[in-house]
């Protein structure tokens, strides 16, 4: 399930348990930059690993996507937006779980 915030997008689908960054030449043209926005990033999932694989029902692969406002913003503001984001993305997993699933074949009249 994908969600979206302002400084960043979370990919979450069910999987072996990665972590993904994307940091497009769109954020900045500078490698250095880019490099230190995934710095960023790698560091707010390290911090708070716990935190979301308690909400995670069993494995999932992670992907967070930079917009590029990520690059100006602090690190208290991307840690918000990042943790936010990833909670919403794991709510939509968790209710695409446990939603029934649909008949494969129609049903007849």
């Amino acid at each position: 399930m994908r969600s979206g915030g302002a400084l960043v997008a979370v990919t979450v689908r069910p999987g072996p348990g990665r972590v993904g960054f994307v940091v497009s030449k769109k954020v900045d043209n500078r490698a250095v930059v880019r490099n230190g926005v995934k710095r960023r990033l790698r560091a707010i999932l390290r911090c708070e690993k716990t935190r979301y694989a308690r909400r995670a029902e069993g494995a999932v692969d992670v992907v967070v996507a930079a917009r590029t406002e990520a690059k100006d913003a602090t690190y208290a503001a991307l840690r918000d937006d990042v943790l936010a984001t990833l909670q919403a993305a794991l709510a939509r997993l968790g209710e695409g779980r446990s939603a029934p699933s649909s008949p494969s074949s129609p049903r007849r009249r």
